[in-house]
């Protein structure tokens, strides 16, 4: 043995030394193993239980046996201590599983040494892990007498019950109708995991008390309402309004001049508890109003009608007409009695109107149509000219506008246009219809439905006929002796036809309409009426 720097204490030469006693250990080379047992094997999360460990060989003094807890796949790859004991002969270790440990079925448990360092083999079996019931965590709520109810909570589960002074409802505290005191939320657990609790300690001082909030319809112009009287509950007197616009008011409510708003009432309790509030949301409702009853009568041409038209105008429109005690939406095409009614909003009342729909018949002459009168012809009825089916009590009034009797008389009475007027009744208009009196032309003449008529002539000289519409049709005019005085081709026609006749001496011509050639004319029967000119 020497000294290994070669230099002694104060610089001098490497001093000598004896060592008396010399002793040579061997290191301990006997194989060491770590067995594990575990009971029983369904456990819940935060459950104690002890782990057997069985070792063989020989361990180092203040040796440390930790008991390690796998994933629930059974991979060591990270696993969890959950207990340690020092020792050199295994025995029983107490453990813990983490509270917050995932459920799981397939679970493992081994113990591992520090000296030496060794990894025992796992408990060979399943574990399986359960939730455990949470029931949270101790609380104290505090709270003051006329406060709104507040939930108790711990934090815990869902699902779990209460018990204490005063029953719970809906997990709230209602210092109005509960009693303080703790109240015990206990979260029941199933197999191995048993039941869990906590307690929230509820103090309950005296405050202020402004009743409960409401809503209060009040029905308009039915006077003033003190808004006190509506607060639900046992509300303190003495506090303030404010409106909704948070301004001062004097809880006072006109229905007359005020509408639909949220007023505040505001106790000042003083002490911890401070203020308390309650809101009384007014609406204000709405009476019916229909309007007064009334009588309409109506040309029966103005029908279908809308009955809201008729309703006065001070009359809502957001009520329901009833025919015979059925509802329907107020078109009708018939007369009758029907009834309006505007539903209130409540508590006001309803309204009704009776409303009375009187039809008069639409006065109706019959169509314009063409009366040729041929030479030797008998007296004739004027209504033979006119087509449709026109009312029977109608008068006559010649080409002069005189009056005239329903009959022609040929070689008496003059060529022209005789009016047939129906007096209508009231509302109805009056309704006319004209006959073109002409001489016979013996070319087609034919005064049904749809054929040429003549209309008259106008105040400019030009006369107005009624044509079935034709395309590219050929219009001609002939005089008395067979000439034809006006061809005019390839015209379109669209239900009349004007033609200015001016240049034409007075007497009786005709007006013959042909179709295009190679066309199929729409109405064959009628080719030419006669006319004055």
């Amino acid at each position: 043995f020497r000294f290994h720097n070669g230099t002694a204490l104060f610089g001098v030469a490497d001093l000598g030394f004896a060592i008396d006693d010399v002793r040579i250990v061997a290191a301990n080379t006997e194989p060491v193993s770590i067995a594990t047992s575990v009971s029983p094997l369904t456990l819940c999360q935060g459950a104690s239980l002890n782990v057997v460990c069985t070792i063989t060989g020989t361990f180092n003094a203040g040796n440390a046996l930790t008991v390690e807890l796998s994933n629930a796949a059974g991979s060591f790859a990270s696993p969890v201590a959950i207990g340690t004991v020092t020792s050199i002969t295994g025995g029983t270790i107490a453990c813990v599983i983490p509270p917050g440990t995932p459920q799981g079925t397939g679970y493992r448990i081994r113990v591992v040494s520090d000296s030496p360092a060794a990894i025992g083999s796992d408990n060979g079996a399943d574990i399986t892990i359960l939730e455990a019931p949470f029931a949270g965590s101790d609380a104290t709520l505090s709270i003051c007498t006329g406060d709104d109810a507040v939930v108790l909570s711990t934090n815990g589960d869902a699902g779990g019950t209460w018990t204490g002074p005063s029953p719970v409802v809906n997990g709230q505290y209602d210092p109005a109708t509960m009693d303080p005191g703790t109240y015990t939320y206990t979260v029941s657990g199933s197999g191995p995991c048993a039941s869990d609790a906590a307690n929230v300690v509820v103090n309950e001082t005296s405050g202020a008390n402004a009743g409960t909030s409401v809503v209060a319809t009040i029905c308009k112009n039915t006077g003033i309402y003190d808004l006190f009287e509506f607060l639900g509950g046992d509300p303190d007197t003495g506090g303030a309004w404010t409106n909704g616009q948070g301004n001062p008011t004097d809880g006072q409510f006109n229905s007359a001049t005020t509408g639909s708003g949220l007023y505040t009432y505001t106790v000042n309790g003083g002490g911890p508890c401070g203020t308390d509030e309650a809101v009384v949301s007014v609406i204000v409702g709405l009476p019916g109003e229909a309007g007064p009853d009334g009588m309409w009568t109506i040309c029966s041409n103005s029908l279908p009608v809308d009955l809201f038209d008729l309703l006065d105008v001070s009359a809502n429109t957001t009520g329901v007409w009833y025919n015979n005690g059925i509802p329907f939406d107020g078109g009708t095409d018939a007369g009758g009695d029907y009834v309006y009614i505007d539903y209130a909003d409540q508590p006001c009342t309803n309204d009704s109107a009776f409303i009375t729909l009187a039809v008069s018949p639409v006065a109706y002459a019959g169509e314009n149509g063409t009366l040729p009168i041929c030479p030797g012809d008998p007296p004739v009825p004027l209504t033979n000219g006119l087509g449709g089916t026109p009312q029977a009590d109608g008068s006559w009034t010649g080409p002069g506008g005189a009056p005239h009797s329903a009959t022609y008389v040929p070689g008496t009475d003059a060529f022209g246009l005789y009016t047939y007027t129906v007096t209508g009744i009231e509302p109805c208009a009056d309704d006319e219809a004209v006959v073109a009196v002409v001489p016979c032309v013996g070319i087609g003449e034919n005064t049904a439905a749809g054929s040429l008529i003549w209309l008259g002539r106008g105040a400019d000289g030009s006369q107005l006929f009624s044509v079935p519409s034709s395309t590219r049709a050929t219009i001609e005019v002939i005089d008395a002796r067979g000439r034809v005085v006006l061809h005019q081709a390839n015209t379109n026609i669209t239900s009349q036809l004007r033609i200015d006749l001016n240049a034409l001496n007075a007497g009786a011509y005709t007006l013959r309409v042909l179709p295009a050639e190679g066309m199929v004319r729409v109405n064959s029967a009628t080719t030419a009426v006669r006319f004055i000119q």
